[in-house]
């Protein structure tokens, strides 16, 4: 199996040798090791979400049919902006949440170019993880839109 790698990094032949991959905090402050590295788990076959942060392979189905691989986080608390589902690709990663930051016009068509799609293929978004889970709310869901956090609330943008 591979060595360290960032999040963002990770590639769909990643997530398809190994499904579960795990923050790890001890190598901060080494050469390119930080809070984004994680490492593969080539031996956790069930994950549980209050033994740390995960990023486990999860199937994604688009409004028109088509089909994307990525990964999800597993949380005791169901809620996109813990479980933030993310859609790997050739072109680069899709995530749906973005926090606090309102994703502008330009990333938002950055996105829908690299899955290919426009709002109406798109959303709704199902997803799932492809591992078992426990000590979790759920992992599997609908995303409708992308997300960010509005203050107190979920805000959704197309």
């Amino acid at each position: 199996m591979g060595s360290n790698k960032q999040i963002y990094d990770l590639r769909l032949e990643d997530l398809r040798k190994c499904a579960v991959w795990r923050i790890v905090l001890d190598v901060e402050g080494e050469d390119r090791q930080d809070e984004c590295t994680v490492q593969p788990c080539p031996s956790l076959s069930r994950v549980d979400a209050a033994e740390g942060l995960f990023f486990v392979h999860a199937e994604f189905t688009a409004e028109d049919g088509t089909r994307f691989e990525g990964y999800c986080t597993p949380h005791e608390t169901y809620s996109i902006g813990f479980i933030r589902p993310t859609i790997v690709t050739d072109r680069g990663q899709v995530g749906f949440w973005w926090g606090i930051a309102k994703p502008t016009p330009k990333e938002l068509k950055a996105c829908y170019e690299k899955l290919g799609k426009n709002r109406k293929t798109l959303f709704p978004l199902q997803f799932r993880c492809l591992l078992p889970i426990s000590n979790a709310e759920r992992m599997e869901g609908t995303v409708k839109a992308f997300l960010y956090s509005d203050g107190d609330a979920e805000a959704e943008i197309f």
